[in-house]
């Protein structure tokens, strides 16, 4: 065997995986125009690499992706939605935090998280 090319001096050495969310993630969140009426906006069963407790996703406007031109009016905490790991009181499957995202803000006792729900403007579709 002859090595005159560099693919016959080939060796790996490493590999690596880049981290981040998965592909094709598609969720609906219903606005809700009544104060008195909860409805969850999450996202479950979210998938990617290297996902962990504290990952945020930002909902933003936008007519292509990595395109944003601001926030959209109407959603709880400026649209941005913090992974944690799923609790029994959140009467939802089991996720590891990465893998489950809410809009939600601090309610009751020992630090519990409620649901908050969306309020869109008149026109937001």
């Amino acid at each position: 065997a002859c090595c005159n090319s560099d693919a016959d001096f080939a060796t790996k050495l490493q590999s690596f995986s880049a981290a981040g969310a998965g592909r094709s993630h598609y969720a609906v969140c219903e606005g809700v125009l009544d104060p008195t009426v909860i409805r969850e906006c999450k996202f479950e069963g979210f998938e990617g690499v290297g996902l962990q407790t504290g990952d945020m996703i930002m909902l933003q406007d936008t007519t292509n992706c990595g395109e944003a031109t601001g926030l959209i009016n109407g959603l709880p905490n400026n649209g941005i939605m913090v992974s944690r790991a799923t609790l029994p009181r959140d009467f939802t499957g089991k996720y590891a935090g990465g893998h489950w995202y809410r809009f939600e803000r601090a309610g009751g006792a020992e630090g519990m998280l409620d649901p908050i729900s969306v309020y869109p403007n008149p026109g937001l579709t």
